[in-house]
């Protein structure tokens, strides 16, 4: 016989079901409508359209238009420059006025319509052209500003090293001989200390070019400077029509010495002061000239 097992008849359980109570329960965005879903779609887009909603109104072709004309004219340069002096002088009146900078930059900036855009402009030209006509200037420097269209021009004036008297006037040269202004062109020149050297080999002069290397302005400079922290105060300096020669004359004394340019200044005056300490012990003194042209060697007249 076979038995049946007995089922309870009865309530079945049902399986738990978990009921998320969190608030980060994920949702569709067509449940939501109108702004509240582009919201959801877009969140930046619906920021600036809130915050600017002139913009949300703007078709594309007017606000790629309105981006063009801006860049358009950021790219625009002025020909009229600002200028600057990184040397200190920013009144500019060592060498000249400030307007004669001025007007030349605003000439060359205004002579080509390349120079009035900024994807054209060569800055390079336009420095070279401004130390061209200006060879008192040691450096010059375009630059052109993030924002705004006005170039800005930064120039280096040289320092003067010597002048030079001859029969066309009164001249200042660089450190590489060459001449850069007129004295009679420069304010205060008179108050500036500096060895003034008397032509009398008839060089021709011309600004902008160079009259005496940079080895004899150096030996000049430097002789003459060695000269007088020895006490021995220069009255004048001379270039003869002889090649390479100087001849230098001490207040206090009637004769004048000979130095050639091509020696060390430092050992040509040095032979100069031991002879003149064997002169002043001997009770001695030149009648004409002392030669020290010649190294370890000295003679007087």
């Amino acid at each position: 016989m076979k038995f049946r097992s007995k089922r309870h008849v009865g309530r079945e359980r049902s399986p738990l079901v978990k009921v998320t109570t969190s608030s980060n329960v994920p949702f569709h965005s067509s449940r939501l409508g109108g702004r509240d879903a582009q919201a959801v779609r877009n969140p930046a887009r619906s920021i600036v359209s809130k915050k600017y909603p002139l913009l949300r109104k703007l078709p594309l072709k007017v606000i790629a238009l309105i981006i063009l004309v801006t860049v358009g004219y950021l790219s625009i340069l002025s020909t009229t420059p600002k200028l600057i002096s990184v040397n200190g002088t920013s009144d500019f009146s060592f060498y000249r006025n400030k307007a004669d900078y001025q007007k030349s930059a605003e000439r060359i900036l205004g002579g080509s319509i390349f120079n009035r855009d900024r994807i054209t402009i060569n800055t390079v030209n336009i420095e070279n052209e401004i130390m061209a006509e200006f060879p008192e200037l040691g450096q010059v420097s375009v630059n052109l500003p993030i924002f705004g269209n006005q170039p800005v021009i930064s120039i280096v004036a040289k320092q003067p090293a010597m002048a030079l008297t001859s029969q066309q006037g009164v001249y200042v040269l660089d450190a590489n001989g060459v001449v850069m202004a007129r004295a009679s062109s420069i304010t205060g020149f008179d108050n500036i200390k500096l060895p003034i050297v008397n032509d009398e080999s008839s060089l021709t002069v011309e600004i902008g070019k160079g009259v005496l290397t940079s080895q004899q302005v150096d030996f000049i400079s430097v002789l003459v400077t060695q000269l007088n922290l020895n006490k021995k105060q220069v009255s004048s300096v001379t270039l003869p029509p002889i090649i390479n020669q100087v001849q230098i004359k001490l207040k206090g004394f009637n004769y004048y010495i000979k130095f050639d340019m091509q020696n060390d200044p430092k050992t040509s005056a040095g032979a100069f002061l031991a002879l003149s300490k064997r002169l002043a012990k001997d009770g001695a003194t030149p009648a004409e000239y002392v030669d020290v042209r010649i190294e370890d060697r000295a003679f007087y007249r």
